[in-house]
Parts: structure tokens; C-alpha cells; sequence
């Protein structure tokens, strides 16, 4: 790698030569072993690296100091949002064209950054993921990893309405555009997830490229009790974003056996000449539950939009304002 390296940029400085700043930021939490080999990679293809450090009880700040890194942190684990949020804070504070994050357990290779900044420089999209699953180097997934990876991302793809072939990669790019408009919600490891509903929701352009991935330990969490929290955090994304979706599905559901149960119903009546009260009865008060869930999910889609819109307004004032201080003087 030395041989290919490019030069050292120095840490958060801004030089009027280069027109494009890349931030390369890596949320850690107890990753000593690893941030310095993942810092040093970093550093040594050329581009500015923050470490965010999520309460680590071990040396992690130190030596991704010692590596090169700039660290900011929390003083207690808050999780991988929280994490990935600072990073997005600290990126728009300095101005950085592009931001990327990566994991600092050495599962990516730093010099697959430049795979993920093409379509960026090109215009072709606004976030740009690494996927495990586009390249044969798929086959270093352990099967159990791999399975529940496929069944995540089925699930995210429908529920978000955005697609992508690995919803959990941590290696991700996003442009200036996409920086403006990202504010996760989402606790722990469903922020992955939840780039997807923001791509959708924001109309951002989300691409893949494939890369590599090692594992080079054993997780360091329960692999279930992670996918359940996935999965919790998945179940809320869809309630905040998609609101017509998550009150539509199961009143439709409710609505449909109410109508199937009141089909019975008749056909008792036809054949017997006997009216079945109390399945009448059940069946009145599924259309009704659905009926009433189908109207909360048009009528929180109707506010997310108008909210939407508000925000969307009250960006562009604020753009508007910054970009003319003259005005106002």
C-alpha cells in the first residue's frame, strides 16, 4: 500500500488549491485493537479522518490520536447514531464536499473510499453505499451472518421503498446535498436502515458500488439481539416516515376479514335463514378498527407532507439568508 499511498492532507485545514474536501469519519466504540491500522489507511490515501469516539473504555482516543486522527466523542456509549450524527454535525461545520463513513473494526478497506466517491464526483448520486453482496468476496459472510443480512434487507427494501442489495453496510459517502438534508432519529444500528427511508423521503439518489469485507474477530455483540434491535428500529422508521404504510397494511388486513366475515354472515342467513349476531357483530367492528387506522395513516401521510414542505421552506429562507448577509445590513 505505501507505494500507491498519496500525500498526507493536514488535519481540517482548508486549502484554497483543492476545490473538493473529503472527510473520511469512523464512529468507534472499544476499538483499539483496530483504529489505528483503519486511521493510518485513511491517512495514507490522502484524506482527513475524525474519529468519533461513542464513550470507549479503552484506548481508542489515544491512539487514534497517535494515528493521525482528529477525535471527537461522547463521554458515555450513546450508540451508533449518535455516532454517525456528531459525524454529520462536525462535517457540515467545516464545509467538507463529501463525507464518509466507514466502521473502525477493520472490516473496510480504505482504499476502497475512492470506489465510493466516483458516482459522487460524477453527479450520478447523492449517497453512495458499499455492498457486501455485489462482489465474490460475498463468500467470507459466515452463512448465519449472511442470512440474516438478506432477510434485513428484504424487509428495509419493502418497508422503505428504497432498494438495495446490503441495508447494514457501515461504509457509506454522502455529498453536500445529502449532508443538508440527513437527521437521523433512529437509536443504535438501525441508522444504517434509516439512510434508506432518508434517500426515499428526501428524494436523494442512493447507489451501490461492491466491496470487499474481512472479519477478522468474532462480533462483539449477540448477533440476534442486534438483529431484534434492527428490527425494533425498523418498525418505528416505517411509523415515522411512512405512516399510510404502517396504519394501512393491518387496517386493510381488518378491513378485509371484516368483509370476509360478513360474507359468512349472509351466506348463513341464505342457507339457515338464522342471522349470526355475533359474528355480524365481530365483522362491524373490524371494518370499523380498519376503517378508523385507514384514516389515521392518510391523515398523519397528509401532515408528514405539509411538515415536509415547511422544512423543506424553511432550508432554503435559511440558505437564502446566508448566502446574502448584505441584505439584512
Amino acid at each position: 500500500m505505501t507505494a500507491t499511498a498519496r500525500p498526507l492532507v493536514p488535519l481540517f485545514e482548508r486549502s484554497p488549491v483543492h476545490l473538493e474536501r473529503v472527510l473520511v469519519a469512523i464512529p468507534a466504540y472499544n476499538e483499539e485493537r483496530f483504529i489505528g491500522s483503519v486511521v493510518h489507511g485513511v491517512r495514507l490515501e490522502g484524506f482527513e479522518c475524525l474519529v468519533i469516539d461513542d464513550g470507549s473504555t479503552d484506548r481508542t482516543r489515544e491512539i487514534a490520536r497517535a494515528a493521525g486522527a482528529t477525535v471527537e466523542g461522547h463521554e458515555s456509549n450513546k450508540g451508533k447514531s449518535a455516532a454517525v450524527s456528531r459525524a454529520l454535525t462536525v462535517a457540515r461545520r467545516l464545509g467538507v464536499s463529501i463525507l464518509v463513513l466507514m466502521d473502525g473494526d477493520w472490516q473496510h478497506d480504505p482504499a476502497e473510499i475512492h470506489d465510493l466517491l466516483g458516482p459522487l464526483r460524477s453527479g450520478e448520486a447523492d449517497i453512495v453505499s458499499g455492498s457486501r453482496f455485489l462482489t465474490s468476496e460475498k463468500r467470507q459472510i459466515p452463512p448465519f451472518r449472511a442470512m440474516g443480512l438478506r432477510t434485513i434487507t428484504r424487509m428495509s427494501n419493502v418497508l422503505s421503498g428504497d432498494r438495495v442489495t446490503d441495508s447494514q453496510t457501515g461504509f457509506h459517502a454522502f455529498s453536500r446535498r445529502a449532508m443538508e438534508g440527513l437527521r437521523f432519529r433512529s437509536n443504535g444500528f438501525s441508522v444504517e436502515v434509516e439512510v434508506q427511508f432518508l434517500a426515499r423521503s428526501k428524494s436523494l439518489r442512493h447507489l451501490e458500488v461492491p466491496i470487499s469485507v474481512r472479519y477478522t474477530d468474532r462480533p462483539k455483540r449477540n448477533v440476534l439481539g442486534q438483529g431484534a434491535q434492527v428490527f425494533d428500529g425498523l418498525i418505528r422508521l416505517v411509523a415515522h416516515y411512512r405512516p399510510l404504510l404502517f396504519f394501512g397494511l393491518p387496517s386493510a388486513t381488518l378491513i378485509a376479514l371484516g368483509v370476509v366475515l360478513g360474507v359468512v354472515v349472509v351466506d348463513i342467513y341464505e342457507q339457515a335463514a338464522e342471522f349470526a349476531a355475533g359474528y355480524a357483530l365481530v365483522a362491524a367492528v373490524l371494518v370499523l378498527l380498519g376503517a378508523l387506522g385507514l384514516f389515521s395513516g392518510l391523515l398523519l401521510h397528509v401532515l408528514r407532507g405539509d411538515f415536509m414542505a415547511l422544512e423543506r421552506q424553511i432550508h432554503s429562507a435559511s440558505q437564502s439568508d446566508g448566502a446574502n448577509p448584505a441584505d439584512h445590513n
